[in-house]
């Protein structure tokens, strides 16, 4: 499920009914599924959807341009019962300040609370802020360092980070093994072993396929590497080289700025490193 919350101007209640929901396919009625936001359509590989609500329609507008509307009571019971029967798991992937007051503290509750009847485990994937501000520069979703509003951003954008690492750290004992701190840097440095530590984590078993599917995606020939680099949201990356890219395309006055904010998180991110590398040679 690729990023949910995303295109829906949700209010933090409804971002929880929907994290809840899709983890565990039980959809209770509410007006949040019979307007813009219709779980059926999560599933359909079609050009686009809309809905009726007044007709209690849901409509699909197929890719030969064709489009066809089906009673939308039925069709969310036959996404439920499909959901049920065909998915023992579900993995969700969605950007933090998405989440609720942009803090993993409000989703711990679904990783605690019995009532939510599922098992439900947090990867929270961090990356050096030098290099993630660098991205979303070049995506638009940030500004220039010359830009008036940058070091506020920056600074709100690091606080956040810091923050949601200190939720997963205050995790009690008992919920340790439902939180997992992953750096992208070692997703991209070593993405076997990584890979592996996350699907026992999860608990899921790591397939050839899957083993596969990575090489293919981190080890590109140069000729589909140079092809997928024209599209910024590719699968498609030389993993290792893309890890310092930043450093050749970052101005110095910007990682400046940045590292002066972001010392507090840079700092604890080079310790949990170090910790981390510790365990692992020993």
């Amino acid at each position: 499920m690729y990023e949910p919350l995303r295109y829906h101007n949700l209010t933090d209640a409804q971002k929880l009914q929907v994290l809840q929901a899709f983890h565990t396919c039980e959809f209770t009625p509410s007006t949040l599924w019979e307007k813009t936001y219709f779980p059926p359509f999560w599933y359909l590989n079609e050009r686009s959807y809309f809905i009726k609500p007044r007709e209690n329609l849901a409509c699909v507008v197929y890719r030969n341009g064709l489009r066809r509307c089906y009673p939308a009571d039925i069709l969310a019971q036959r996404f439920i019962d499909r959901c049920k029967r065909k998915y023992d798991t579900t993995v969700m992937k969605e950007l933090t300040n998405r989440l609720p007051g942009r803090t993993l503290s409000s989703i711990v509750p679904l990783l605690i609370d019995p009532a939510v009847g599922a098992d439900i485990r947090l990867l929270h994937v961090v990356r050096d802020p030098r290099a993630s501000i660098n991205s979303r520069i070049k995506l638009k979703w940030f500004p220039e360092y010359d830009s008036p509003y940058f070091e506020q951003r920056v600074q709100d954008y690091c606080h956040v980070i810091f923050q949601n690492i200190a939720v997963g750290k205050a995790l009690s004992e008992a919920f340790k093994h439902k939180y997992k701190l992953v750096f992208y840097r070692d997703i991209a440095a070593r993405p076997f072993d990584t890979a592996k530590e996350i699907f026992k984590f999860a608990g899921l078993e790591m397939t050839e396929k899957t083993l596969h599917w990575i090489t293919n995606m981190t080890n590109p020939d140069k000729r589909e590497e140079m092809k997928e680099s024209r599209r910024p949201y590719s699968l498609v990356r030389d993993s290792e080289a893309n890890i310092d890219k930043w450093r050749c395309e970052s101005p110095p006055e910007r990682t400046r700025i940045i590292e002066e904010i972001c010392q507090p998180l840079i700092k604890l991110l080079e310790k949990i490193s170090f910790e981390q590398e510790y365990i692992l040679s020993n």
